[in-house]
Protein backbone atom coordinates (compact mmCIF):
# COMPACT_ATOMS: atom_id res chain seq x y z
CA UNK A 1 0.00 0.00 0.00
CA UNK A 2 0.92 3.47 -0.53
CA UNK A 3 2.25 5.65 2.36
CA UNK A 4 -0.23 7.84 3.90
CA UNK A 5 0.31 11.56 2.96
CA UNK A 6 0.10 14.85 5.16
CA UNK A 7 -3.21 16.61 5.03
CA UNK A 8 -2.98 18.61 2.13
CA UNK A 9 -5.27 21.24 4.39
CA UNK A 10 -2.39 21.32 6.76
CA UNK A 11 0.61 24.22 5.92
CA UNK A 12 3.97 22.04 6.40
CA UNK A 13 5.63 23.44 9.11
CA UNK A 14 9.67 22.97 10.40
CA UNK A 15 10.88 20.54 12.25
CA UNK A 16 10.70 21.68 15.94
CA UNK A 17 8.39 24.05 15.07
CA UNK A 18 6.12 24.52 18.32
CA UNK A 19 9.68 24.77 20.21
CA UNK A 20 10.87 27.61 18.15
CA UNK A 21 7.43 29.11 18.60
CA UNK A 22 7.64 28.86 22.57
CA UNK A 23 11.02 30.57 22.45
CA UNK A 24 10.07 33.04 20.17
CA UNK A 25 7.50 33.99 22.70
CA UNK A 26 9.98 33.62 25.77
CA UNK A 27 12.48 36.39 24.01
CA UNK A 28 9.45 38.60 22.81
CA UNK A 29 8.30 38.45 26.17
CA UNK A 30 11.62 38.99 28.20
CA UNK A 31 12.35 42.03 25.74
CA UNK A 32 8.97 43.63 26.55
CA UNK A 33 9.66 43.29 30.33
CA UNK A 34 13.24 43.47 30.71
CA UNK A 35 13.27 46.67 32.65
CA UNK A 36 10.62 44.73 34.93
CA UNK A 37 12.75 41.83 35.15
CA UNK A 38 16.08 43.44 35.71
CA UNK A 39 14.21 45.28 38.94
CA UNK A 40 13.29 41.58 39.92
CA UNK A 41 16.71 40.57 39.89
CA UNK A 42 17.68 43.72 41.60
CA UNK A 43 14.91 42.99 44.33
CA UNK A 44 16.06 39.57 44.84
CA UNK A 45 20.08 41.30 45.45
CA UNK A 46 18.31 43.73 47.94
CA UNK A 47 16.66 41.07 49.87
CA UNK A 48 19.98 39.35 50.36
CA UNK A 49 22.17 42.11 51.16
CA UNK A 50 19.61 42.65 53.80
CA UNK A 51 19.69 38.98 54.81
CA UNK A 52 23.67 39.57 55.46
CA UNK A 53 23.13 42.54 57.61
CA UNK A 54 20.70 40.45 59.96
CA UNK A 55 23.26 37.85 59.82
CA UNK A 56 25.55 40.54 61.51
CA UNK A 57 22.63 41.64 64.06
CA UNK A 58 22.43 37.72 64.90
CA UNK A 59 26.17 37.29 65.57
CA UNK A 60 27.59 37.36 69.46
CA UNK A 61 28.44 40.88 70.50
CA UNK A 62 31.34 42.03 71.34
CA UNK A 63 33.11 43.64 73.86
CA UNK A 64 33.82 46.30 72.00
CA UNK A 65 31.09 48.46 71.44
CA UNK A 66 28.74 48.03 68.76
CA UNK A 67 28.45 49.06 65.04
CA UNK A 68 26.16 52.07 64.34
CA UNK A 69 23.90 52.20 61.07
CA UNK A 70 25.81 55.43 60.60
CA UNK A 71 29.44 53.31 59.91
CA UNK A 72 27.30 50.36 58.54
CA UNK A 73 25.84 53.01 55.76
CA UNK A 74 30.00 54.59 55.27
CA UNK A 75 31.56 51.41 55.01
CA UNK A 76 28.88 49.44 52.78
CA UNK A 77 28.62 53.15 50.34
CA UNK A 78 32.46 53.23 50.10
CA UNK A 79 32.46 49.42 48.65
CA UNK A 80 29.99 50.21 46.60
CA UNK A 81 31.52 53.54 45.05
CA UNK A 82 34.75 52.05 44.77
CA UNK A 83 33.33 49.26 42.96
CA UNK A 84 31.42 51.48 40.63
CA UNK A 85 34.56 53.67 39.81
CA UNK A 86 36.87 50.76 39.43
CA UNK A 87 34.47 49.33 36.64
CA UNK A 88 34.19 52.34 35.05
CA UNK A 89 37.89 52.82 34.68
CA UNK A 90 38.09 49.35 33.50
CA UNK A 91 35.45 49.61 31.11
CA UNK A 92 36.41 52.98 29.52
CA UNK A 93 32.99 54.73 30.32
CA UNK A 94 34.06 58.29 30.16
CA UNK A 95 33.75 61.06 32.71
CA UNK A 96 34.08 58.19 35.60
CA UNK A 97 34.10 60.44 38.25
CA UNK A 98 31.65 63.30 37.37
CA UNK A 99 29.41 61.96 34.55
CA UNK A 100 28.32 63.12 31.36
CA UNK A 101 28.43 67.05 31.44
CA UNK A 102 24.19 67.51 30.76
CA UNK A 103 23.45 65.85 33.14
CA UNK A 104 25.55 66.36 36.30
CA UNK A 105 22.92 68.25 37.89
CA UNK A 106 20.31 65.56 37.74
CA UNK A 107 23.00 62.80 39.54
CA UNK A 108 23.90 65.14 42.18
CA UNK A 109 20.19 65.52 42.98
CA UNK A 110 20.16 61.42 42.55
CA UNK A 111 22.72 61.13 45.27
CA UNK A 112 21.01 63.79 47.76
CA UNK A 113 17.38 62.48 47.33
CA UNK A 114 18.56 59.01 47.33
CA UNK A 115 20.61 59.31 50.89
CA UNK A 116 17.43 60.65 52.28
CA UNK A 117 16.05 57.28 51.71
CA UNK A 118 18.12 55.56 52.92
CA UNK A 119 18.85 57.59 56.25
CA UNK A 120 14.82 58.09 56.98
CA UNK A 121 14.76 53.81 57.36
CA UNK A 122 17.83 53.56 59.15
CA UNK A 123 16.82 56.00 61.45
CA UNK A 124 13.02 55.22 61.88
CA UNK A 125 14.02 51.99 63.44
CA UNK A 126 15.26 53.25 66.38
CA UNK A 127 12.26 54.07 67.72
CA UNK A 128 9.85 51.87 65.43
CA UNK A 129 9.12 48.15 65.17
CA UNK A 130 10.34 46.45 61.54
CA UNK A 131 6.76 45.76 61.03
CA UNK A 132 5.57 48.91 61.26
CA UNK A 133 8.50 50.56 59.54
CA UNK A 134 8.32 48.22 57.06
CA UNK A 135 4.36 49.09 56.23
CA UNK A 136 5.70 52.82 55.95
CA UNK A 137 8.25 52.20 53.77
CA UNK A 138 6.41 50.42 50.89
CA UNK A 139 4.27 53.47 50.76
CA UNK A 140 6.77 54.32 48.71
CA UNK A 141 6.15 52.76 45.56
CA UNK A 142 2.47 54.40 45.39
CA UNK A 143 4.51 58.00 46.04
CA UNK A 144 6.84 56.99 42.96
CA UNK A 145 4.09 56.37 40.70
CA UNK A 146 2.33 59.50 41.27
CA UNK A 147 5.70 61.63 41.09
CA UNK A 148 6.19 59.80 37.83
CA UNK A 149 2.82 61.36 36.39
CA UNK A 150 3.03 64.70 38.08
CA UNK A 151 6.74 65.65 37.23
CA UNK A 152 7.61 63.07 34.19
CA UNK A 153 3.91 63.46 32.61
CA UNK A 154 4.48 59.37 32.62
CA UNK A 155 1.20 57.38 32.60
CA UNK A 156 -0.24 56.10 35.95
CA UNK A 157 -3.39 53.90 35.12
CA UNK A 158 -5.70 52.72 37.03
CA UNK A 159 -4.48 49.28 37.07
CA UNK A 160 -1.01 50.58 38.53
CA UNK A 161 -2.29 51.92 41.23
CA UNK A 162 -5.26 49.14 41.75
CA UNK A 163 -2.02 46.95 41.77
CA UNK A 164 -0.18 49.04 44.14
CA UNK A 165 -2.79 49.50 46.48
CA UNK A 166 -3.55 45.42 46.69
CA UNK A 167 0.19 45.04 46.80
CA UNK A 168 0.30 47.06 50.25
CA UNK A 169 -2.58 45.38 51.61
CA UNK A 170 -0.06 42.05 51.14
CA UNK A 171 2.70 43.58 52.70
CA UNK A 172 -0.07 44.83 55.83
CA UNK A 173 -0.93 40.87 56.00
CA UNK A 174 2.83 40.26 56.46
CA UNK A 175 4.62 43.04 58.44
CA UNK A 176 1.12 42.94 60.63
CA UNK A 177 2.10 46.26 62.53
CA UNK A 178 0.65 47.16 66.17
CA UNK A 179 -1.01 50.11 64.72
CA UNK A 180 -3.05 48.19 62.74
CA UNK A 181 -3.02 44.64 64.78
CA UNK A 182 -2.98 45.24 68.17
CA UNK A 183 -0.04 44.68 70.16
CA UNK A 184 -1.22 41.12 70.83
CA UNK A 185 -1.62 40.10 67.25
CA UNK A 186 1.31 41.49 65.21
CA UNK A 187 3.85 38.83 64.79
CA UNK A 188 7.17 39.33 65.83
CA UNK A 189 9.03 37.10 62.75
CA UNK A 190 9.90 39.88 60.76
CA UNK A 191 11.27 41.84 63.75
CA UNK A 192 14.65 42.09 65.34
CA UNK A 193 14.02 42.75 69.20
CA UNK A 194 16.53 45.82 69.90
CA UNK A 195 16.01 45.65 74.06
CA UNK A 196 14.37 43.58 75.88
CA UNK A 197 12.49 41.54 73.40
CA UNK A 198 9.35 43.53 72.99
CA UNK A 199 7.82 44.62 69.46
CA UNK A 200 9.66 48.21 69.75
CA UNK A 201 12.24 49.53 71.48
CA UNK A 202 11.40 50.15 74.86
CA UNK A 203 11.11 53.62 76.66
CA UNK A 204 10.07 55.21 73.82
CA UNK A 205 7.70 58.44 74.20
CA UNK A 206 4.88 59.28 71.73
CA UNK A 207 6.78 62.61 70.41
CA UNK A 208 10.06 60.41 69.22
CA UNK A 209 7.62 57.90 67.81
CA UNK A 210 5.98 60.53 65.78
CA UNK A 211 9.55 61.79 65.16
CA UNK A 212 10.11 58.57 63.94
CA UNK A 213 7.18 58.05 61.88
CA UNK A 214 8.02 61.62 59.67
CA UNK A 215 11.89 60.55 58.99
CA UNK A 216 9.94 56.81 57.69
CA UNK A 217 8.24 59.54 55.83
CA UNK A 218 11.61 61.59 54.73
CA UNK A 219 12.73 58.20 53.40
CA UNK A 220 9.39 57.24 51.55
CA UNK A 221 9.91 60.84 49.64
CA UNK A 222 13.42 60.26 49.14
CA UNK A 223 13.36 57.13 47.94
CA UNK A 224 10.67 58.31 45.25
CA UNK A 225 12.68 60.89 44.51
CA UNK A 226 15.61 58.80 43.91
CA UNK A 227 13.58 56.93 40.96
CA UNK A 228 11.87 60.04 39.47
CA UNK A 229 16.01 61.41 39.27
CA UNK A 230 16.64 57.63 37.64
CA UNK A 231 13.75 57.86 35.07
CA UNK A 232 14.47 61.75 34.13
CA UNK A 233 18.42 60.67 33.39
CA UNK A 234 17.12 57.72 31.49
CA UNK A 235 20.02 56.46 28.99
CA UNK A 236 21.74 59.47 28.90
CA UNK A 237 24.47 58.36 31.92
CA UNK A 238 25.43 54.75 32.72
CA UNK A 239 23.53 53.29 35.43
CA UNK A 240 27.39 52.84 37.19
CA UNK A 241 27.17 57.21 37.21
CA UNK A 242 23.95 57.27 38.71
CA UNK A 243 24.99 54.84 41.79
CA UNK A 244 28.33 56.43 41.76
CA UNK A 245 26.67 59.34 42.69
CA UNK A 246 24.20 57.75 45.60
CA UNK A 247 26.87 56.49 47.31
CA UNK A 248 30.07 58.81 47.25
CA UNK A 249 27.65 61.36 48.63
CA UNK A 250 26.23 58.92 51.37
CA UNK A 251 29.46 58.18 52.26
CA UNK A 252 30.22 61.37 52.66
CA UNK A 253 27.39 62.51 54.89
CA UNK A 254 27.27 59.34 56.85
CA UNK A 255 30.78 60.57 57.73
CA UNK A 256 30.00 63.90 58.08
CA UNK A 257 26.92 63.01 60.67
CA UNK A 258 29.58 60.66 62.70
CA UNK A 259 31.97 63.23 63.35
CA UNK A 260 29.42 66.00 64.13
CA UNK A 261 27.67 63.34 66.50
CA UNK A 262 30.56 62.54 68.09
CA UNK A 263 30.09 58.78 66.77
CA UNK A 264 33.16 56.31 67.32
CA UNK A 265 34.27 54.38 64.55
CA UNK A 266 34.37 50.71 65.59
CA UNK A 267 36.61 48.33 63.48
CA UNK A 268 35.17 44.84 64.75
CA UNK A 269 37.99 41.56 65.37
CA UNK A 270 35.11 39.03 64.35
CA UNK A 271 36.10 37.81 60.62
CA UNK A 272 32.97 36.75 60.28
CA UNK A 273 31.95 40.19 60.84
CA UNK A 274 34.10 41.34 57.91
CA UNK A 275 33.38 38.91 55.64
CA UNK A 276 29.51 39.57 56.01
CA UNK A 277 30.26 43.17 55.99
CA UNK A 278 31.76 42.43 52.56
CA UNK A 279 28.62 40.54 51.30
CA UNK A 280 26.27 43.09 52.14
CA UNK A 281 28.71 45.99 50.19
CA UNK A 282 28.70 43.63 47.03
CA UNK A 283 24.83 42.59 46.90
CA UNK A 284 24.46 46.64 47.59
CA UNK A 285 26.40 47.22 44.39
CA UNK A 286 24.95 44.77 41.85
CA UNK A 287 21.52 45.61 43.47
CA UNK A 288 21.72 49.18 43.10
CA UNK A 289 23.08 48.68 39.47
CA UNK A 290 20.56 46.28 38.24
CA UNK A 291 18.13 49.09 39.98
CA UNK A 292 19.52 51.74 37.70
CA UNK A 293 19.43 49.59 34.56
CA UNK A 294 15.69 48.50 35.11
CA UNK A 295 14.21 52.52 35.71
CA UNK A 296 16.34 53.12 32.48
CA UNK A 297 14.19 51.08 31.05
CA UNK A 298 10.46 51.23 32.64
CA UNK A 299 8.35 53.95 33.50
CA UNK A 300 7.94 54.33 36.85
CA UNK A 301 4.51 53.61 37.56
CA UNK A 302 5.62 49.99 36.51
CA UNK A 303 8.35 49.87 37.49
CA UNK A 304 7.70 50.61 41.63
CA UNK A 305 5.26 47.28 41.72
CA UNK A 306 7.87 45.58 41.85
CA UNK A 307 9.45 46.40 44.65
CA UNK A 308 6.63 44.74 47.06
CA UNK A 309 8.96 41.37 46.03
CA UNK A 310 11.50 42.28 48.03
CA UNK A 311 9.12 41.20 51.21
CA UNK A 312 8.08 37.94 49.51
CA UNK A 313 11.98 37.37 48.70
CA UNK A 314 12.80 37.70 52.82
CA UNK A 315 9.97 35.56 53.70
CA UNK A 316 11.49 33.18 52.42
CA UNK A 317 15.46 33.62 53.25
CA UNK A 318 13.82 34.06 56.94
CA UNK A 319 11.88 30.07 56.40
CA UNK A 320 14.59 28.59 54.40
CA UNK A 321 17.99 29.96 56.37
CA UNK A 322 16.37 31.23 59.36
CA UNK A 323 14.57 28.49 59.75
CA UNK A 324 11.25 31.01 61.39
CA UNK A 325 8.09 29.32 60.37
CA UNK A 326 6.06 31.53 57.65
CA UNK A 327 2.60 32.23 59.35
CA UNK A 328 -0.43 31.92 57.51
CA UNK A 329 -1.48 35.30 57.18
CA UNK A 330 1.94 35.73 55.37
CA UNK A 331 1.39 33.15 53.27
CA UNK A 332 -1.75 34.55 51.76
CA UNK A 333 0.12 38.45 51.77
CA UNK A 334 3.17 37.06 49.48
CA UNK A 335 0.43 35.15 47.29
CA UNK A 336 -1.82 38.74 47.05
CA UNK A 337 1.78 40.38 46.42
CA UNK A 338 2.49 38.32 43.50
CA UNK A 339 -0.70 37.89 41.95
CA UNK A 340 -0.61 41.73 41.89
CA UNK A 341 3.32 42.45 40.57
CA UNK A 342 1.94 39.90 37.69
CA UNK A 343 -1.64 41.38 37.05
CA UNK A 344 0.20 44.53 36.71
CA UNK A 345 3.13 43.32 34.43
CA UNK A 346 0.91 41.48 32.26
CA UNK A 347 -0.67 45.06 31.29
CA UNK A 348 1.82 45.41 28.74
Amino acid sequence: PFPSQPDPARPLRPKHYRVKRHMSRAKSFVKRNEGILLLAVAQLFFSTMNFFYKLINLLPPEESKAVTALEIIFIRMSITWIGCIGFMLAAGVPDPFLGPKEVRRLLALRGFVGFFGLFGLYYSLQYLSLADATVITFLGPMATGLLGFVVLREPFTAREALGGIVSLSGVVMIARPAFIFGRDAADSDLDVPPHDGGLEPQGVTEQQRLFAVGLALLGVCGGAGAYITIRAIGRRASATHSVAYFSLYSTLVSAILMWFTGTEFVLPKNPKWVALLICVGVFGLAAQILLAMGLQREKAGRAVSVTYLQIVYASIYQLVFLHIPIQPLSALGMTVILLAAGWVAAGK
